[in-house]
């Protein structure tokens, strides 16, 4: 049974993403590299093999809704959610997964809630896989 924080933190990242979809996007500082940045929290894994695209708040008039960070790999979409799927369990997380939506993982952790959505494009032989890591605490 989804809980209500559990679903305001699933709203808050469908509309966030829609938000970052239709709106110009101020990159993080440190797109393009292997750095996260310092303030995500440590005990979300981020996945080994991808590149930072952007990092700010879920909603920028609402910062204190929680933060996703965007991430790009060129691995295949299955590799990187069973990456998850083993990874925050053993840092703690407690997951959900969800019928209808196969490719979004949810978790919680003490009072702090978060999100995994994974996406894949390809075109003209190029395959990209985007993994967004949402966090937010609950009061």
């Amino acid at each position: 049974m989804i809980r209500r924080s559990e679903t305001l933190l699933l709203l808050g990242v469908l509309l966030g993403i829609c938000i970052i979809a239709l709106s110009p996007v101020t990159a993080a500082k440190v797109e393009g590299s292997d750095k996260v940045p310092a303030d995500f929290p440590k005990d979300f894994p981020v996945y080994h093999n991808a590149t930072v695209k952007s990092y700010g708040p879920i909603l920028r008039s609402t910062p204190e809704l929680g933060s996703v960070l965007v991430l790009q790999t060129s691995d295949p979409k299955t590799t990187v959610l069973e990456f998850y799927k083993k990874e925050l369990p053993a840092n703690g997380w407690t997951v959900q997964t969800f019928n209808g939506a196969p490719d979004t993982l949810a978790g919680s952790k003490g009072d702090r809630r978060i999100s995994v959505n994974v996406s894949e494009s390809g075109s003209g032989g190029k395959h990209t896989t985007e993994i967004q890591l949402s966090v937010n605490e609950t009061k």
